[in-house]
């Protein structure tokens, strides 16, 4: 029996298809982790509630994965 099988759902990555979950992290200058989201593998990157919640309070340039670039997101770029 899965721990999470009611719960955890089906995503692909550059890997192939797996069940679980995607965690997001956003890191300062050095490193220390400042926030952090965790969704369902299915969840898009560039889901704009992830993006909201993991940048909540941050300030200040911000540099990500080219997984998270979509249109809807360019405002987030150069406010």
């Amino acid at each position: 029996m899965k721990v999470f099988q009611e719960i955890a759902e089906k995503g692909k990555s550059t890997m192939g298809w797996y069940v679980g979950f995607k965690l997001h992290l956003l890191c300062n200058e050095k490193g220390v982790i400042v926030n952090f989201v965790l969704t369902k593998a299915n969840v898009d990157d560039r889901n704009e509630n992830v993006i909201d919640t993991l940048t909540d309070k941050a300030f200040g340039k911000s540099y990500a994965d080219k997984g998270y670039i979509s249109q809807s997101l360019f405002g987030y770029a150069f406010l």
